[in-house]
């Protein structure tokens, strides 16, 4: 019993980290059990109320599932699952103010207790909450011995991602916050564990996202106009990464305002100094499509409620409807016969090639692009919006670019600021979205051909021991930069602010 209280403690203890503390309950379950009783609810409630009273800032939520070893592995982890997921419906339901929680089954993985007796096994039917709080603006945290650089700051300022479950038997549409549209067909993924995948979709739709986020616009030596990027990337219920199971058996639509017809899709991936380095995809087509094709087209006679056609046999029904023929067109609508007076019946039969039309368009894009039925896109398209669609290439960073200068005008520059891995350079065009890349040459920061005589911003972070400096100068682009960047010293929520307002 004493070891039993003992495991009891080590879960719902208090763990402390480098601006971080974590704070953990455990609800313990009968055989096979996995609804919560009105005792585990006020169990929770006691707990998350003083939790939630007492937080400086709740991170996230961990909700982990877990079962004896008394049924087979397949079994037990349905079984953790639907126990975390009973929990974690419990708590959206109670308390929509914290944010979405991660949930996990483990199965039988990491028993409290190793033993097959009774009690230990009471112990291991159980779910774990984990709440993950952040201290007050805490510094970051620097491993002894380990020098900082520049790829250490921009983890720091990366941006998290919209995380959804979905269940990987179905069809699935999801929407991140800025727009973008990504629809997941059954089965898209390959996971022997479960049904149920972690989902992330990471929109960068600005140059401010792309600086904090470093996602510059460097293809080579050659630099493109973005109209926008995301990254997907998918987890198991045990946190294993998964890939897609068919190539090209996902799409995705980004959000625009101004489409742009010579729009490619590219890809990359992060390589060893975190930096993106954008590929072509050309065997992959992009479309640009309006969002109000989604939606459904109310017809004159839905919208204004024309009369129907008349059933009655009636002789004054009869000489009304011998007066409305001579005067009104009557159009047979949904098998029946609807008087219309001319004008009504051209605006019903405008209206009718519309919807035709969009019928024909729909067809084509479900059949090219995988979308899911239309009711699902109604819900997550806009009525005045555009959008670039393509099949994604695969889990990663994809990418609606076109190359952005002609070869003409272009010049190397070399900046006066010294290479080390403490700092980076970018370069932000200000009539373009174009964020160019630095690259060593010789001992300093260089850029490779970069347009002449054009209006941009040299922006510049710096990483020293565990101190962030920022620096931002605006210029007009040369042979040479008469830059006089000065890296001045800021808070890690000074710079994103500073970085969230350049346009």
């Amino acid at each position: 019993m004493k070891q039993i209280l003992t495991g009891v403690l080590l879960v719902t203890g208090f763990l402390c980290a480098f601006g971080q503390v974590k704070t953990g309950k455990s609800i313990f379950y009968k055989t096979d059990a996995y609804t919560l009783t009105n005792r585990q609810k006020k169990q929770l409630d006691t707990y998350l109320d003083s939790a939630l009273k007492t937080d400086t800032g709740i991170h996230k939520i961990i909700i982990y599932g877990y079962t004896d070893s008394s049924a087979g592995k397949e079994y037990n982890i349905a079984l953790s699952i639907r126990r975390a997921e009973n929990v974690e419906k419990y708590l959206l339901e109670k308390y929509k103010r914290v944010i979405k929680a991660d949930v996990r089954g483990e199965g039988e993985e990491h028993p409290i207790y190793p033993y097959n007796n009774e009690n230990a096994m009471a112990m291991n039917r159980r779910v774990d909450i984990i709440i993950d709080k952040h201290r007050e603006k805490p510094a970051p945290s620097i491993p002894i011995g380990r020098a900082t650089t520049i790829v250490d700051l921009y983890k720091l300022l990366d941006k998290p991602a919209d995380t959804f479950w979905v269940d990987n038997n179905k069809d699935t549409v999801l929407k991140a916050t800025n727009g973008t549209v990504v629809v997941l067909p059954a089965h898209c993924f390959c996971d022997e564990t479960g049904r149920r995948i972690k989902v992330a979709v990471k929109e960068v739709l600005k140059k401010s996202d792309m600086i904090s986020q470093n996602t510059s616009t460097g293809a080579g030596l050659d630099y493109l106009v973005t109209d926008g990027m995301v990254q997907l990337t998918a987890w198991d219920m045990r946190g294993n990464e998964l890939k897609q199971c068919k190539k090209d058996n996902l799409s995705i639509m980004i959000p625009t305002e101004n489409p742009d017809k010579d729009m490619q899709l590219f890809y990359a991936s992060r390589d060893e100094d975190y930096a993106l380095d954008w590929k072509n995809k050309p065997e992959n087509k992009m479309r640009i499509i309006e969002g109000r094709t989604f939606r459904k087209i109310l017809m004159p006679y839905e919208r204004r409620g024309f009369g129907k056609g008349m059933q009655c046999h009636l002789f004054f029904c009869k000489i009304r409807r011998f007066f409305r023929e001579l005067f009104e067109k009557p159009l047979v609508i949904n098998n029946e016969q609807v008087f219309m007076n001319k004008q009504d019946a051209k605006i019903y039969q405008g209206y009718q090639t519309i919807r035709d039309n969009r019928n024909i368009v729909l067809s084509e894009i479900a059949s090219s692009y995988r979308t899911a039925d239309r009711k699902s896109m109604e819900d997550v398209t806009l009525d005045d919006g555009y959008y670039y669609i393509f099949n994604s290439p695969g889990l990663g960073w994809s990418n609606c670019d076109r190359y952005a200068f002609n070869a003409a005008n272009m010049s190397n520059v070399k900046t006066p600021v010294k290479y080390d891995k403490t700092t980076d350079l970018k370069l932000v065009m200000m009539d373009d979205k174009v964020v160019i890349p630095s690259h060593l040459c010789n001992d300093s920061f260089c850029f490779a051909n970069v347009p002449v005589k054009k209006k941009a911003k040299l922006i510049g972070l710096k990483y020293e021991n565990g101190t962030p400096y920022f620096a931002m100068q605006e210029i007009t682009t040369g042979d040479t930069f008469n830059a006089d960047l000065k890296f001045e010293k800021h808070s890690l929520e000074e710079i994103k602010q500073i970085i969230s307002s350049i346009r």
